[in-house]
């Protein structure tokens, strides 16, 4: 049949047929490259929009520090931000939610819950959370995830009132007691130990934390009273068996003579932490928050009297 076609007839149905290939894939390729803008531009509003919320988040966790209540202004700064980032990440209901709760100057931890599940919303509409390109994935988990719990948690910390302060010889006997629990803990023996005036008075093992006490009680030496140190484990998974202290532990430490206990920042569950204040404020001990790695830390020497 195409023998039958004369030259102008065969050289446009080979150009139709060389043509049809290339506009297709043309067309894919500028669809592709869409499709990857569009990522792109959500990323950007994903990352301008946290940019924002983690100056109102800041505050609402300063604000629950200091008792103080939400300012009025801090739902419109977000309505703002919805306005001018929220549109194409589908963040209406979410962002609307953390406002009314702002709005309203009710329970401040309610307001911040609510701008966490936004935080994660954003993420997700953004592509943040599904961006695993090694280089930004640090950045990326950083303001994400870390920075907004680190908030949180760094707050929740601080907002223990102390019963008494740690002095100069306390800080120091936190120290040693830091160092010793890191050697401890890189052996996996155990995560505390007590120190009085330099010295270790007693070290955890497998009988835990409150026959340590007990044993450290009987060591006590004349002079002001030691300090308690329990911090994780190096290396350890802390999805599970992390640092527990409660009233109990306050009780045990007040029976033991100490005057005070430290733990890991963020890295200890704290039981009953009203009643474990109430106790530690009446037992005259201090609660002191603690980073074990203050080299690694942009905060030098991060230690909180809590």
């Amino acid at each position: 049949m195409l023998s039958s076609l004369k030259i102008a007839p065969k050289l446009g149905l080979s150009a139709i047929v060389f043509l049809v290939p290339t506009i297709f894939g043309m067309g894919m390729l500028v669809s592709e490259q869409n499709i990857q803008i569009d990522f792109t531009t959500q990323e950007v509003l994903g990352g301008r929009y946290l940019h924002g919320l983690v100056d109102i988040q800041s505050r609402a966790a300063q604000a629950a520090l200091h008792g103080q209540t939400i300012a009025p202004d801090w739902a419109g700064k977000l309505r703002d931000l919805q306005t001018r980032f929220g549109a194409t990440l589908e963040t209406a209901s979410q962002a609307d939610d953390a406002a009314r709760s702002l709005d309203t100057a009710g329970d401040i931890a309610v307001a911040r819950g609510k701008l966490r599940d936004l935080i994660v919303r954003i993420g997700d509409r953004s592509n943040l959370i599904l961006d695993n390109v090694l280089d930004s994935y640090y950045t990326t988990d950083a303001v994400l995830n870390r920075l907004p719990d680190l908030i949180d948690r760094v707050s929740n910390v601080a907002a223990l009132q102390p019963g008494q302060s740690a002095d100069a010889q306390a800080m120091a006997d936190i120290a040693r007691g830091v160092a010793v629990t890191r050697a401890l803990g890189a052996v996996d023996v155990g995560q505390g130990c007590v120190v009085q005036q330099g010295i270790v008075l007693a070290l955890e093992a497998i009988e835990g934390t409150d026959a340590m006490l007990a044993r450290a009680a009987k060591l006590s030496r004349p002079g002001p009273g030691g300090v308690l140190v329990k911090l994780v484990k190096p290396g350890q998974d802390r999805r599970a068996d992390l640092p527990t202290i409660g009233p109990g532990t306050v009780a045990a430490a007040a029976s033991a003579g100490l005057r005070g206990i430290a733990f890991e920042a963020g890295g200890t569950i704290l039981t009953d932490r009203a009643a474990m204040v109430a106790d530690a404020e009446a037992a005259g001990l201090f609660l002191c928050g603690v980073d074990p790695f203050p080299d690694q830390s942009s905060s030098k020497g991060d230690k909180r009297d809590v």
